[in-house]
């Protein structure tokens, strides 16, 4: 359920604010007039006041669609069916942004090649999110990236860390 998250009965809360819920909901009405499937439209069963855009799904993404290399920062995933191994790889890195993908796949093989040729800066094998915890790092390469350093993980460490070294040799 998406709605005020005070609630017990709700699940998802707002998006940031009304640009944000303008830009979701255009790119979920731009996916629509451009031929791809909406299997689950956001705009729909929310509620009517507040920046609520429900789980939307857009099916058929291809290199191609205006969707495909936008970052939404919202509940809306855009499905792209490539080929092969090497056509999704190409896909991926063909985005100016590199925060995160993920392969699902039984084939060692396949999520090792995925994992050496996807460039970003997170890479996921069977799990939705590949952001474990902070002592890893949550950022992205390219565009996905912001600011001098990558805050969680041994960067945003050895920022706020006084380090210091000793060299010592005993005779």
């Amino acid at each position: 359920t998406v709605g005020d998250t005070l609630r017990d009965d709700v699940d998802m809360g707002p998006v940031i604010d009304g640009a944000a819920r303008q830009r979701l909901v255009g790119h979920i009405a731009g996916a629509a007039s451009a031929d791809l499937a909406v299997v689950r439209d956001g705009r729909e069963g929310v509620p009517e006041t507040g920046f609520y855009v429900g789980p939307t799904l857009l099916d058929g993404v291809t290199p191609g669609h205006g969707l495909f290399a936008e970052e939404l920062f919202g509940p809306v995933l855009g499905l792209m069916r490539p080929e092969t191994l090497d056509q999704a790889i190409d896909w991926i890195n063909r985005i100016p942004y590199g925060n995160a993908a993920t392969i699902f796949t039984r084939d060692g093989g396949a999520a090792r090649t995925f994992a050496r040729g996807v460039e970003c800066g997170m890479i996921g094998v069977n799990v939705g999110v590949p952001a474990p915890m902070a002592l890893f790092s949550f950022s992205g390469w390219d565009q996905s990236f912001f600011g001098d350093l990558h805050v969680q993980g041994t960067e945003g460490i050895l920022f706020y860390t006084r380090q210091k070294t000793v060299l010592s040799r005993w005779l």
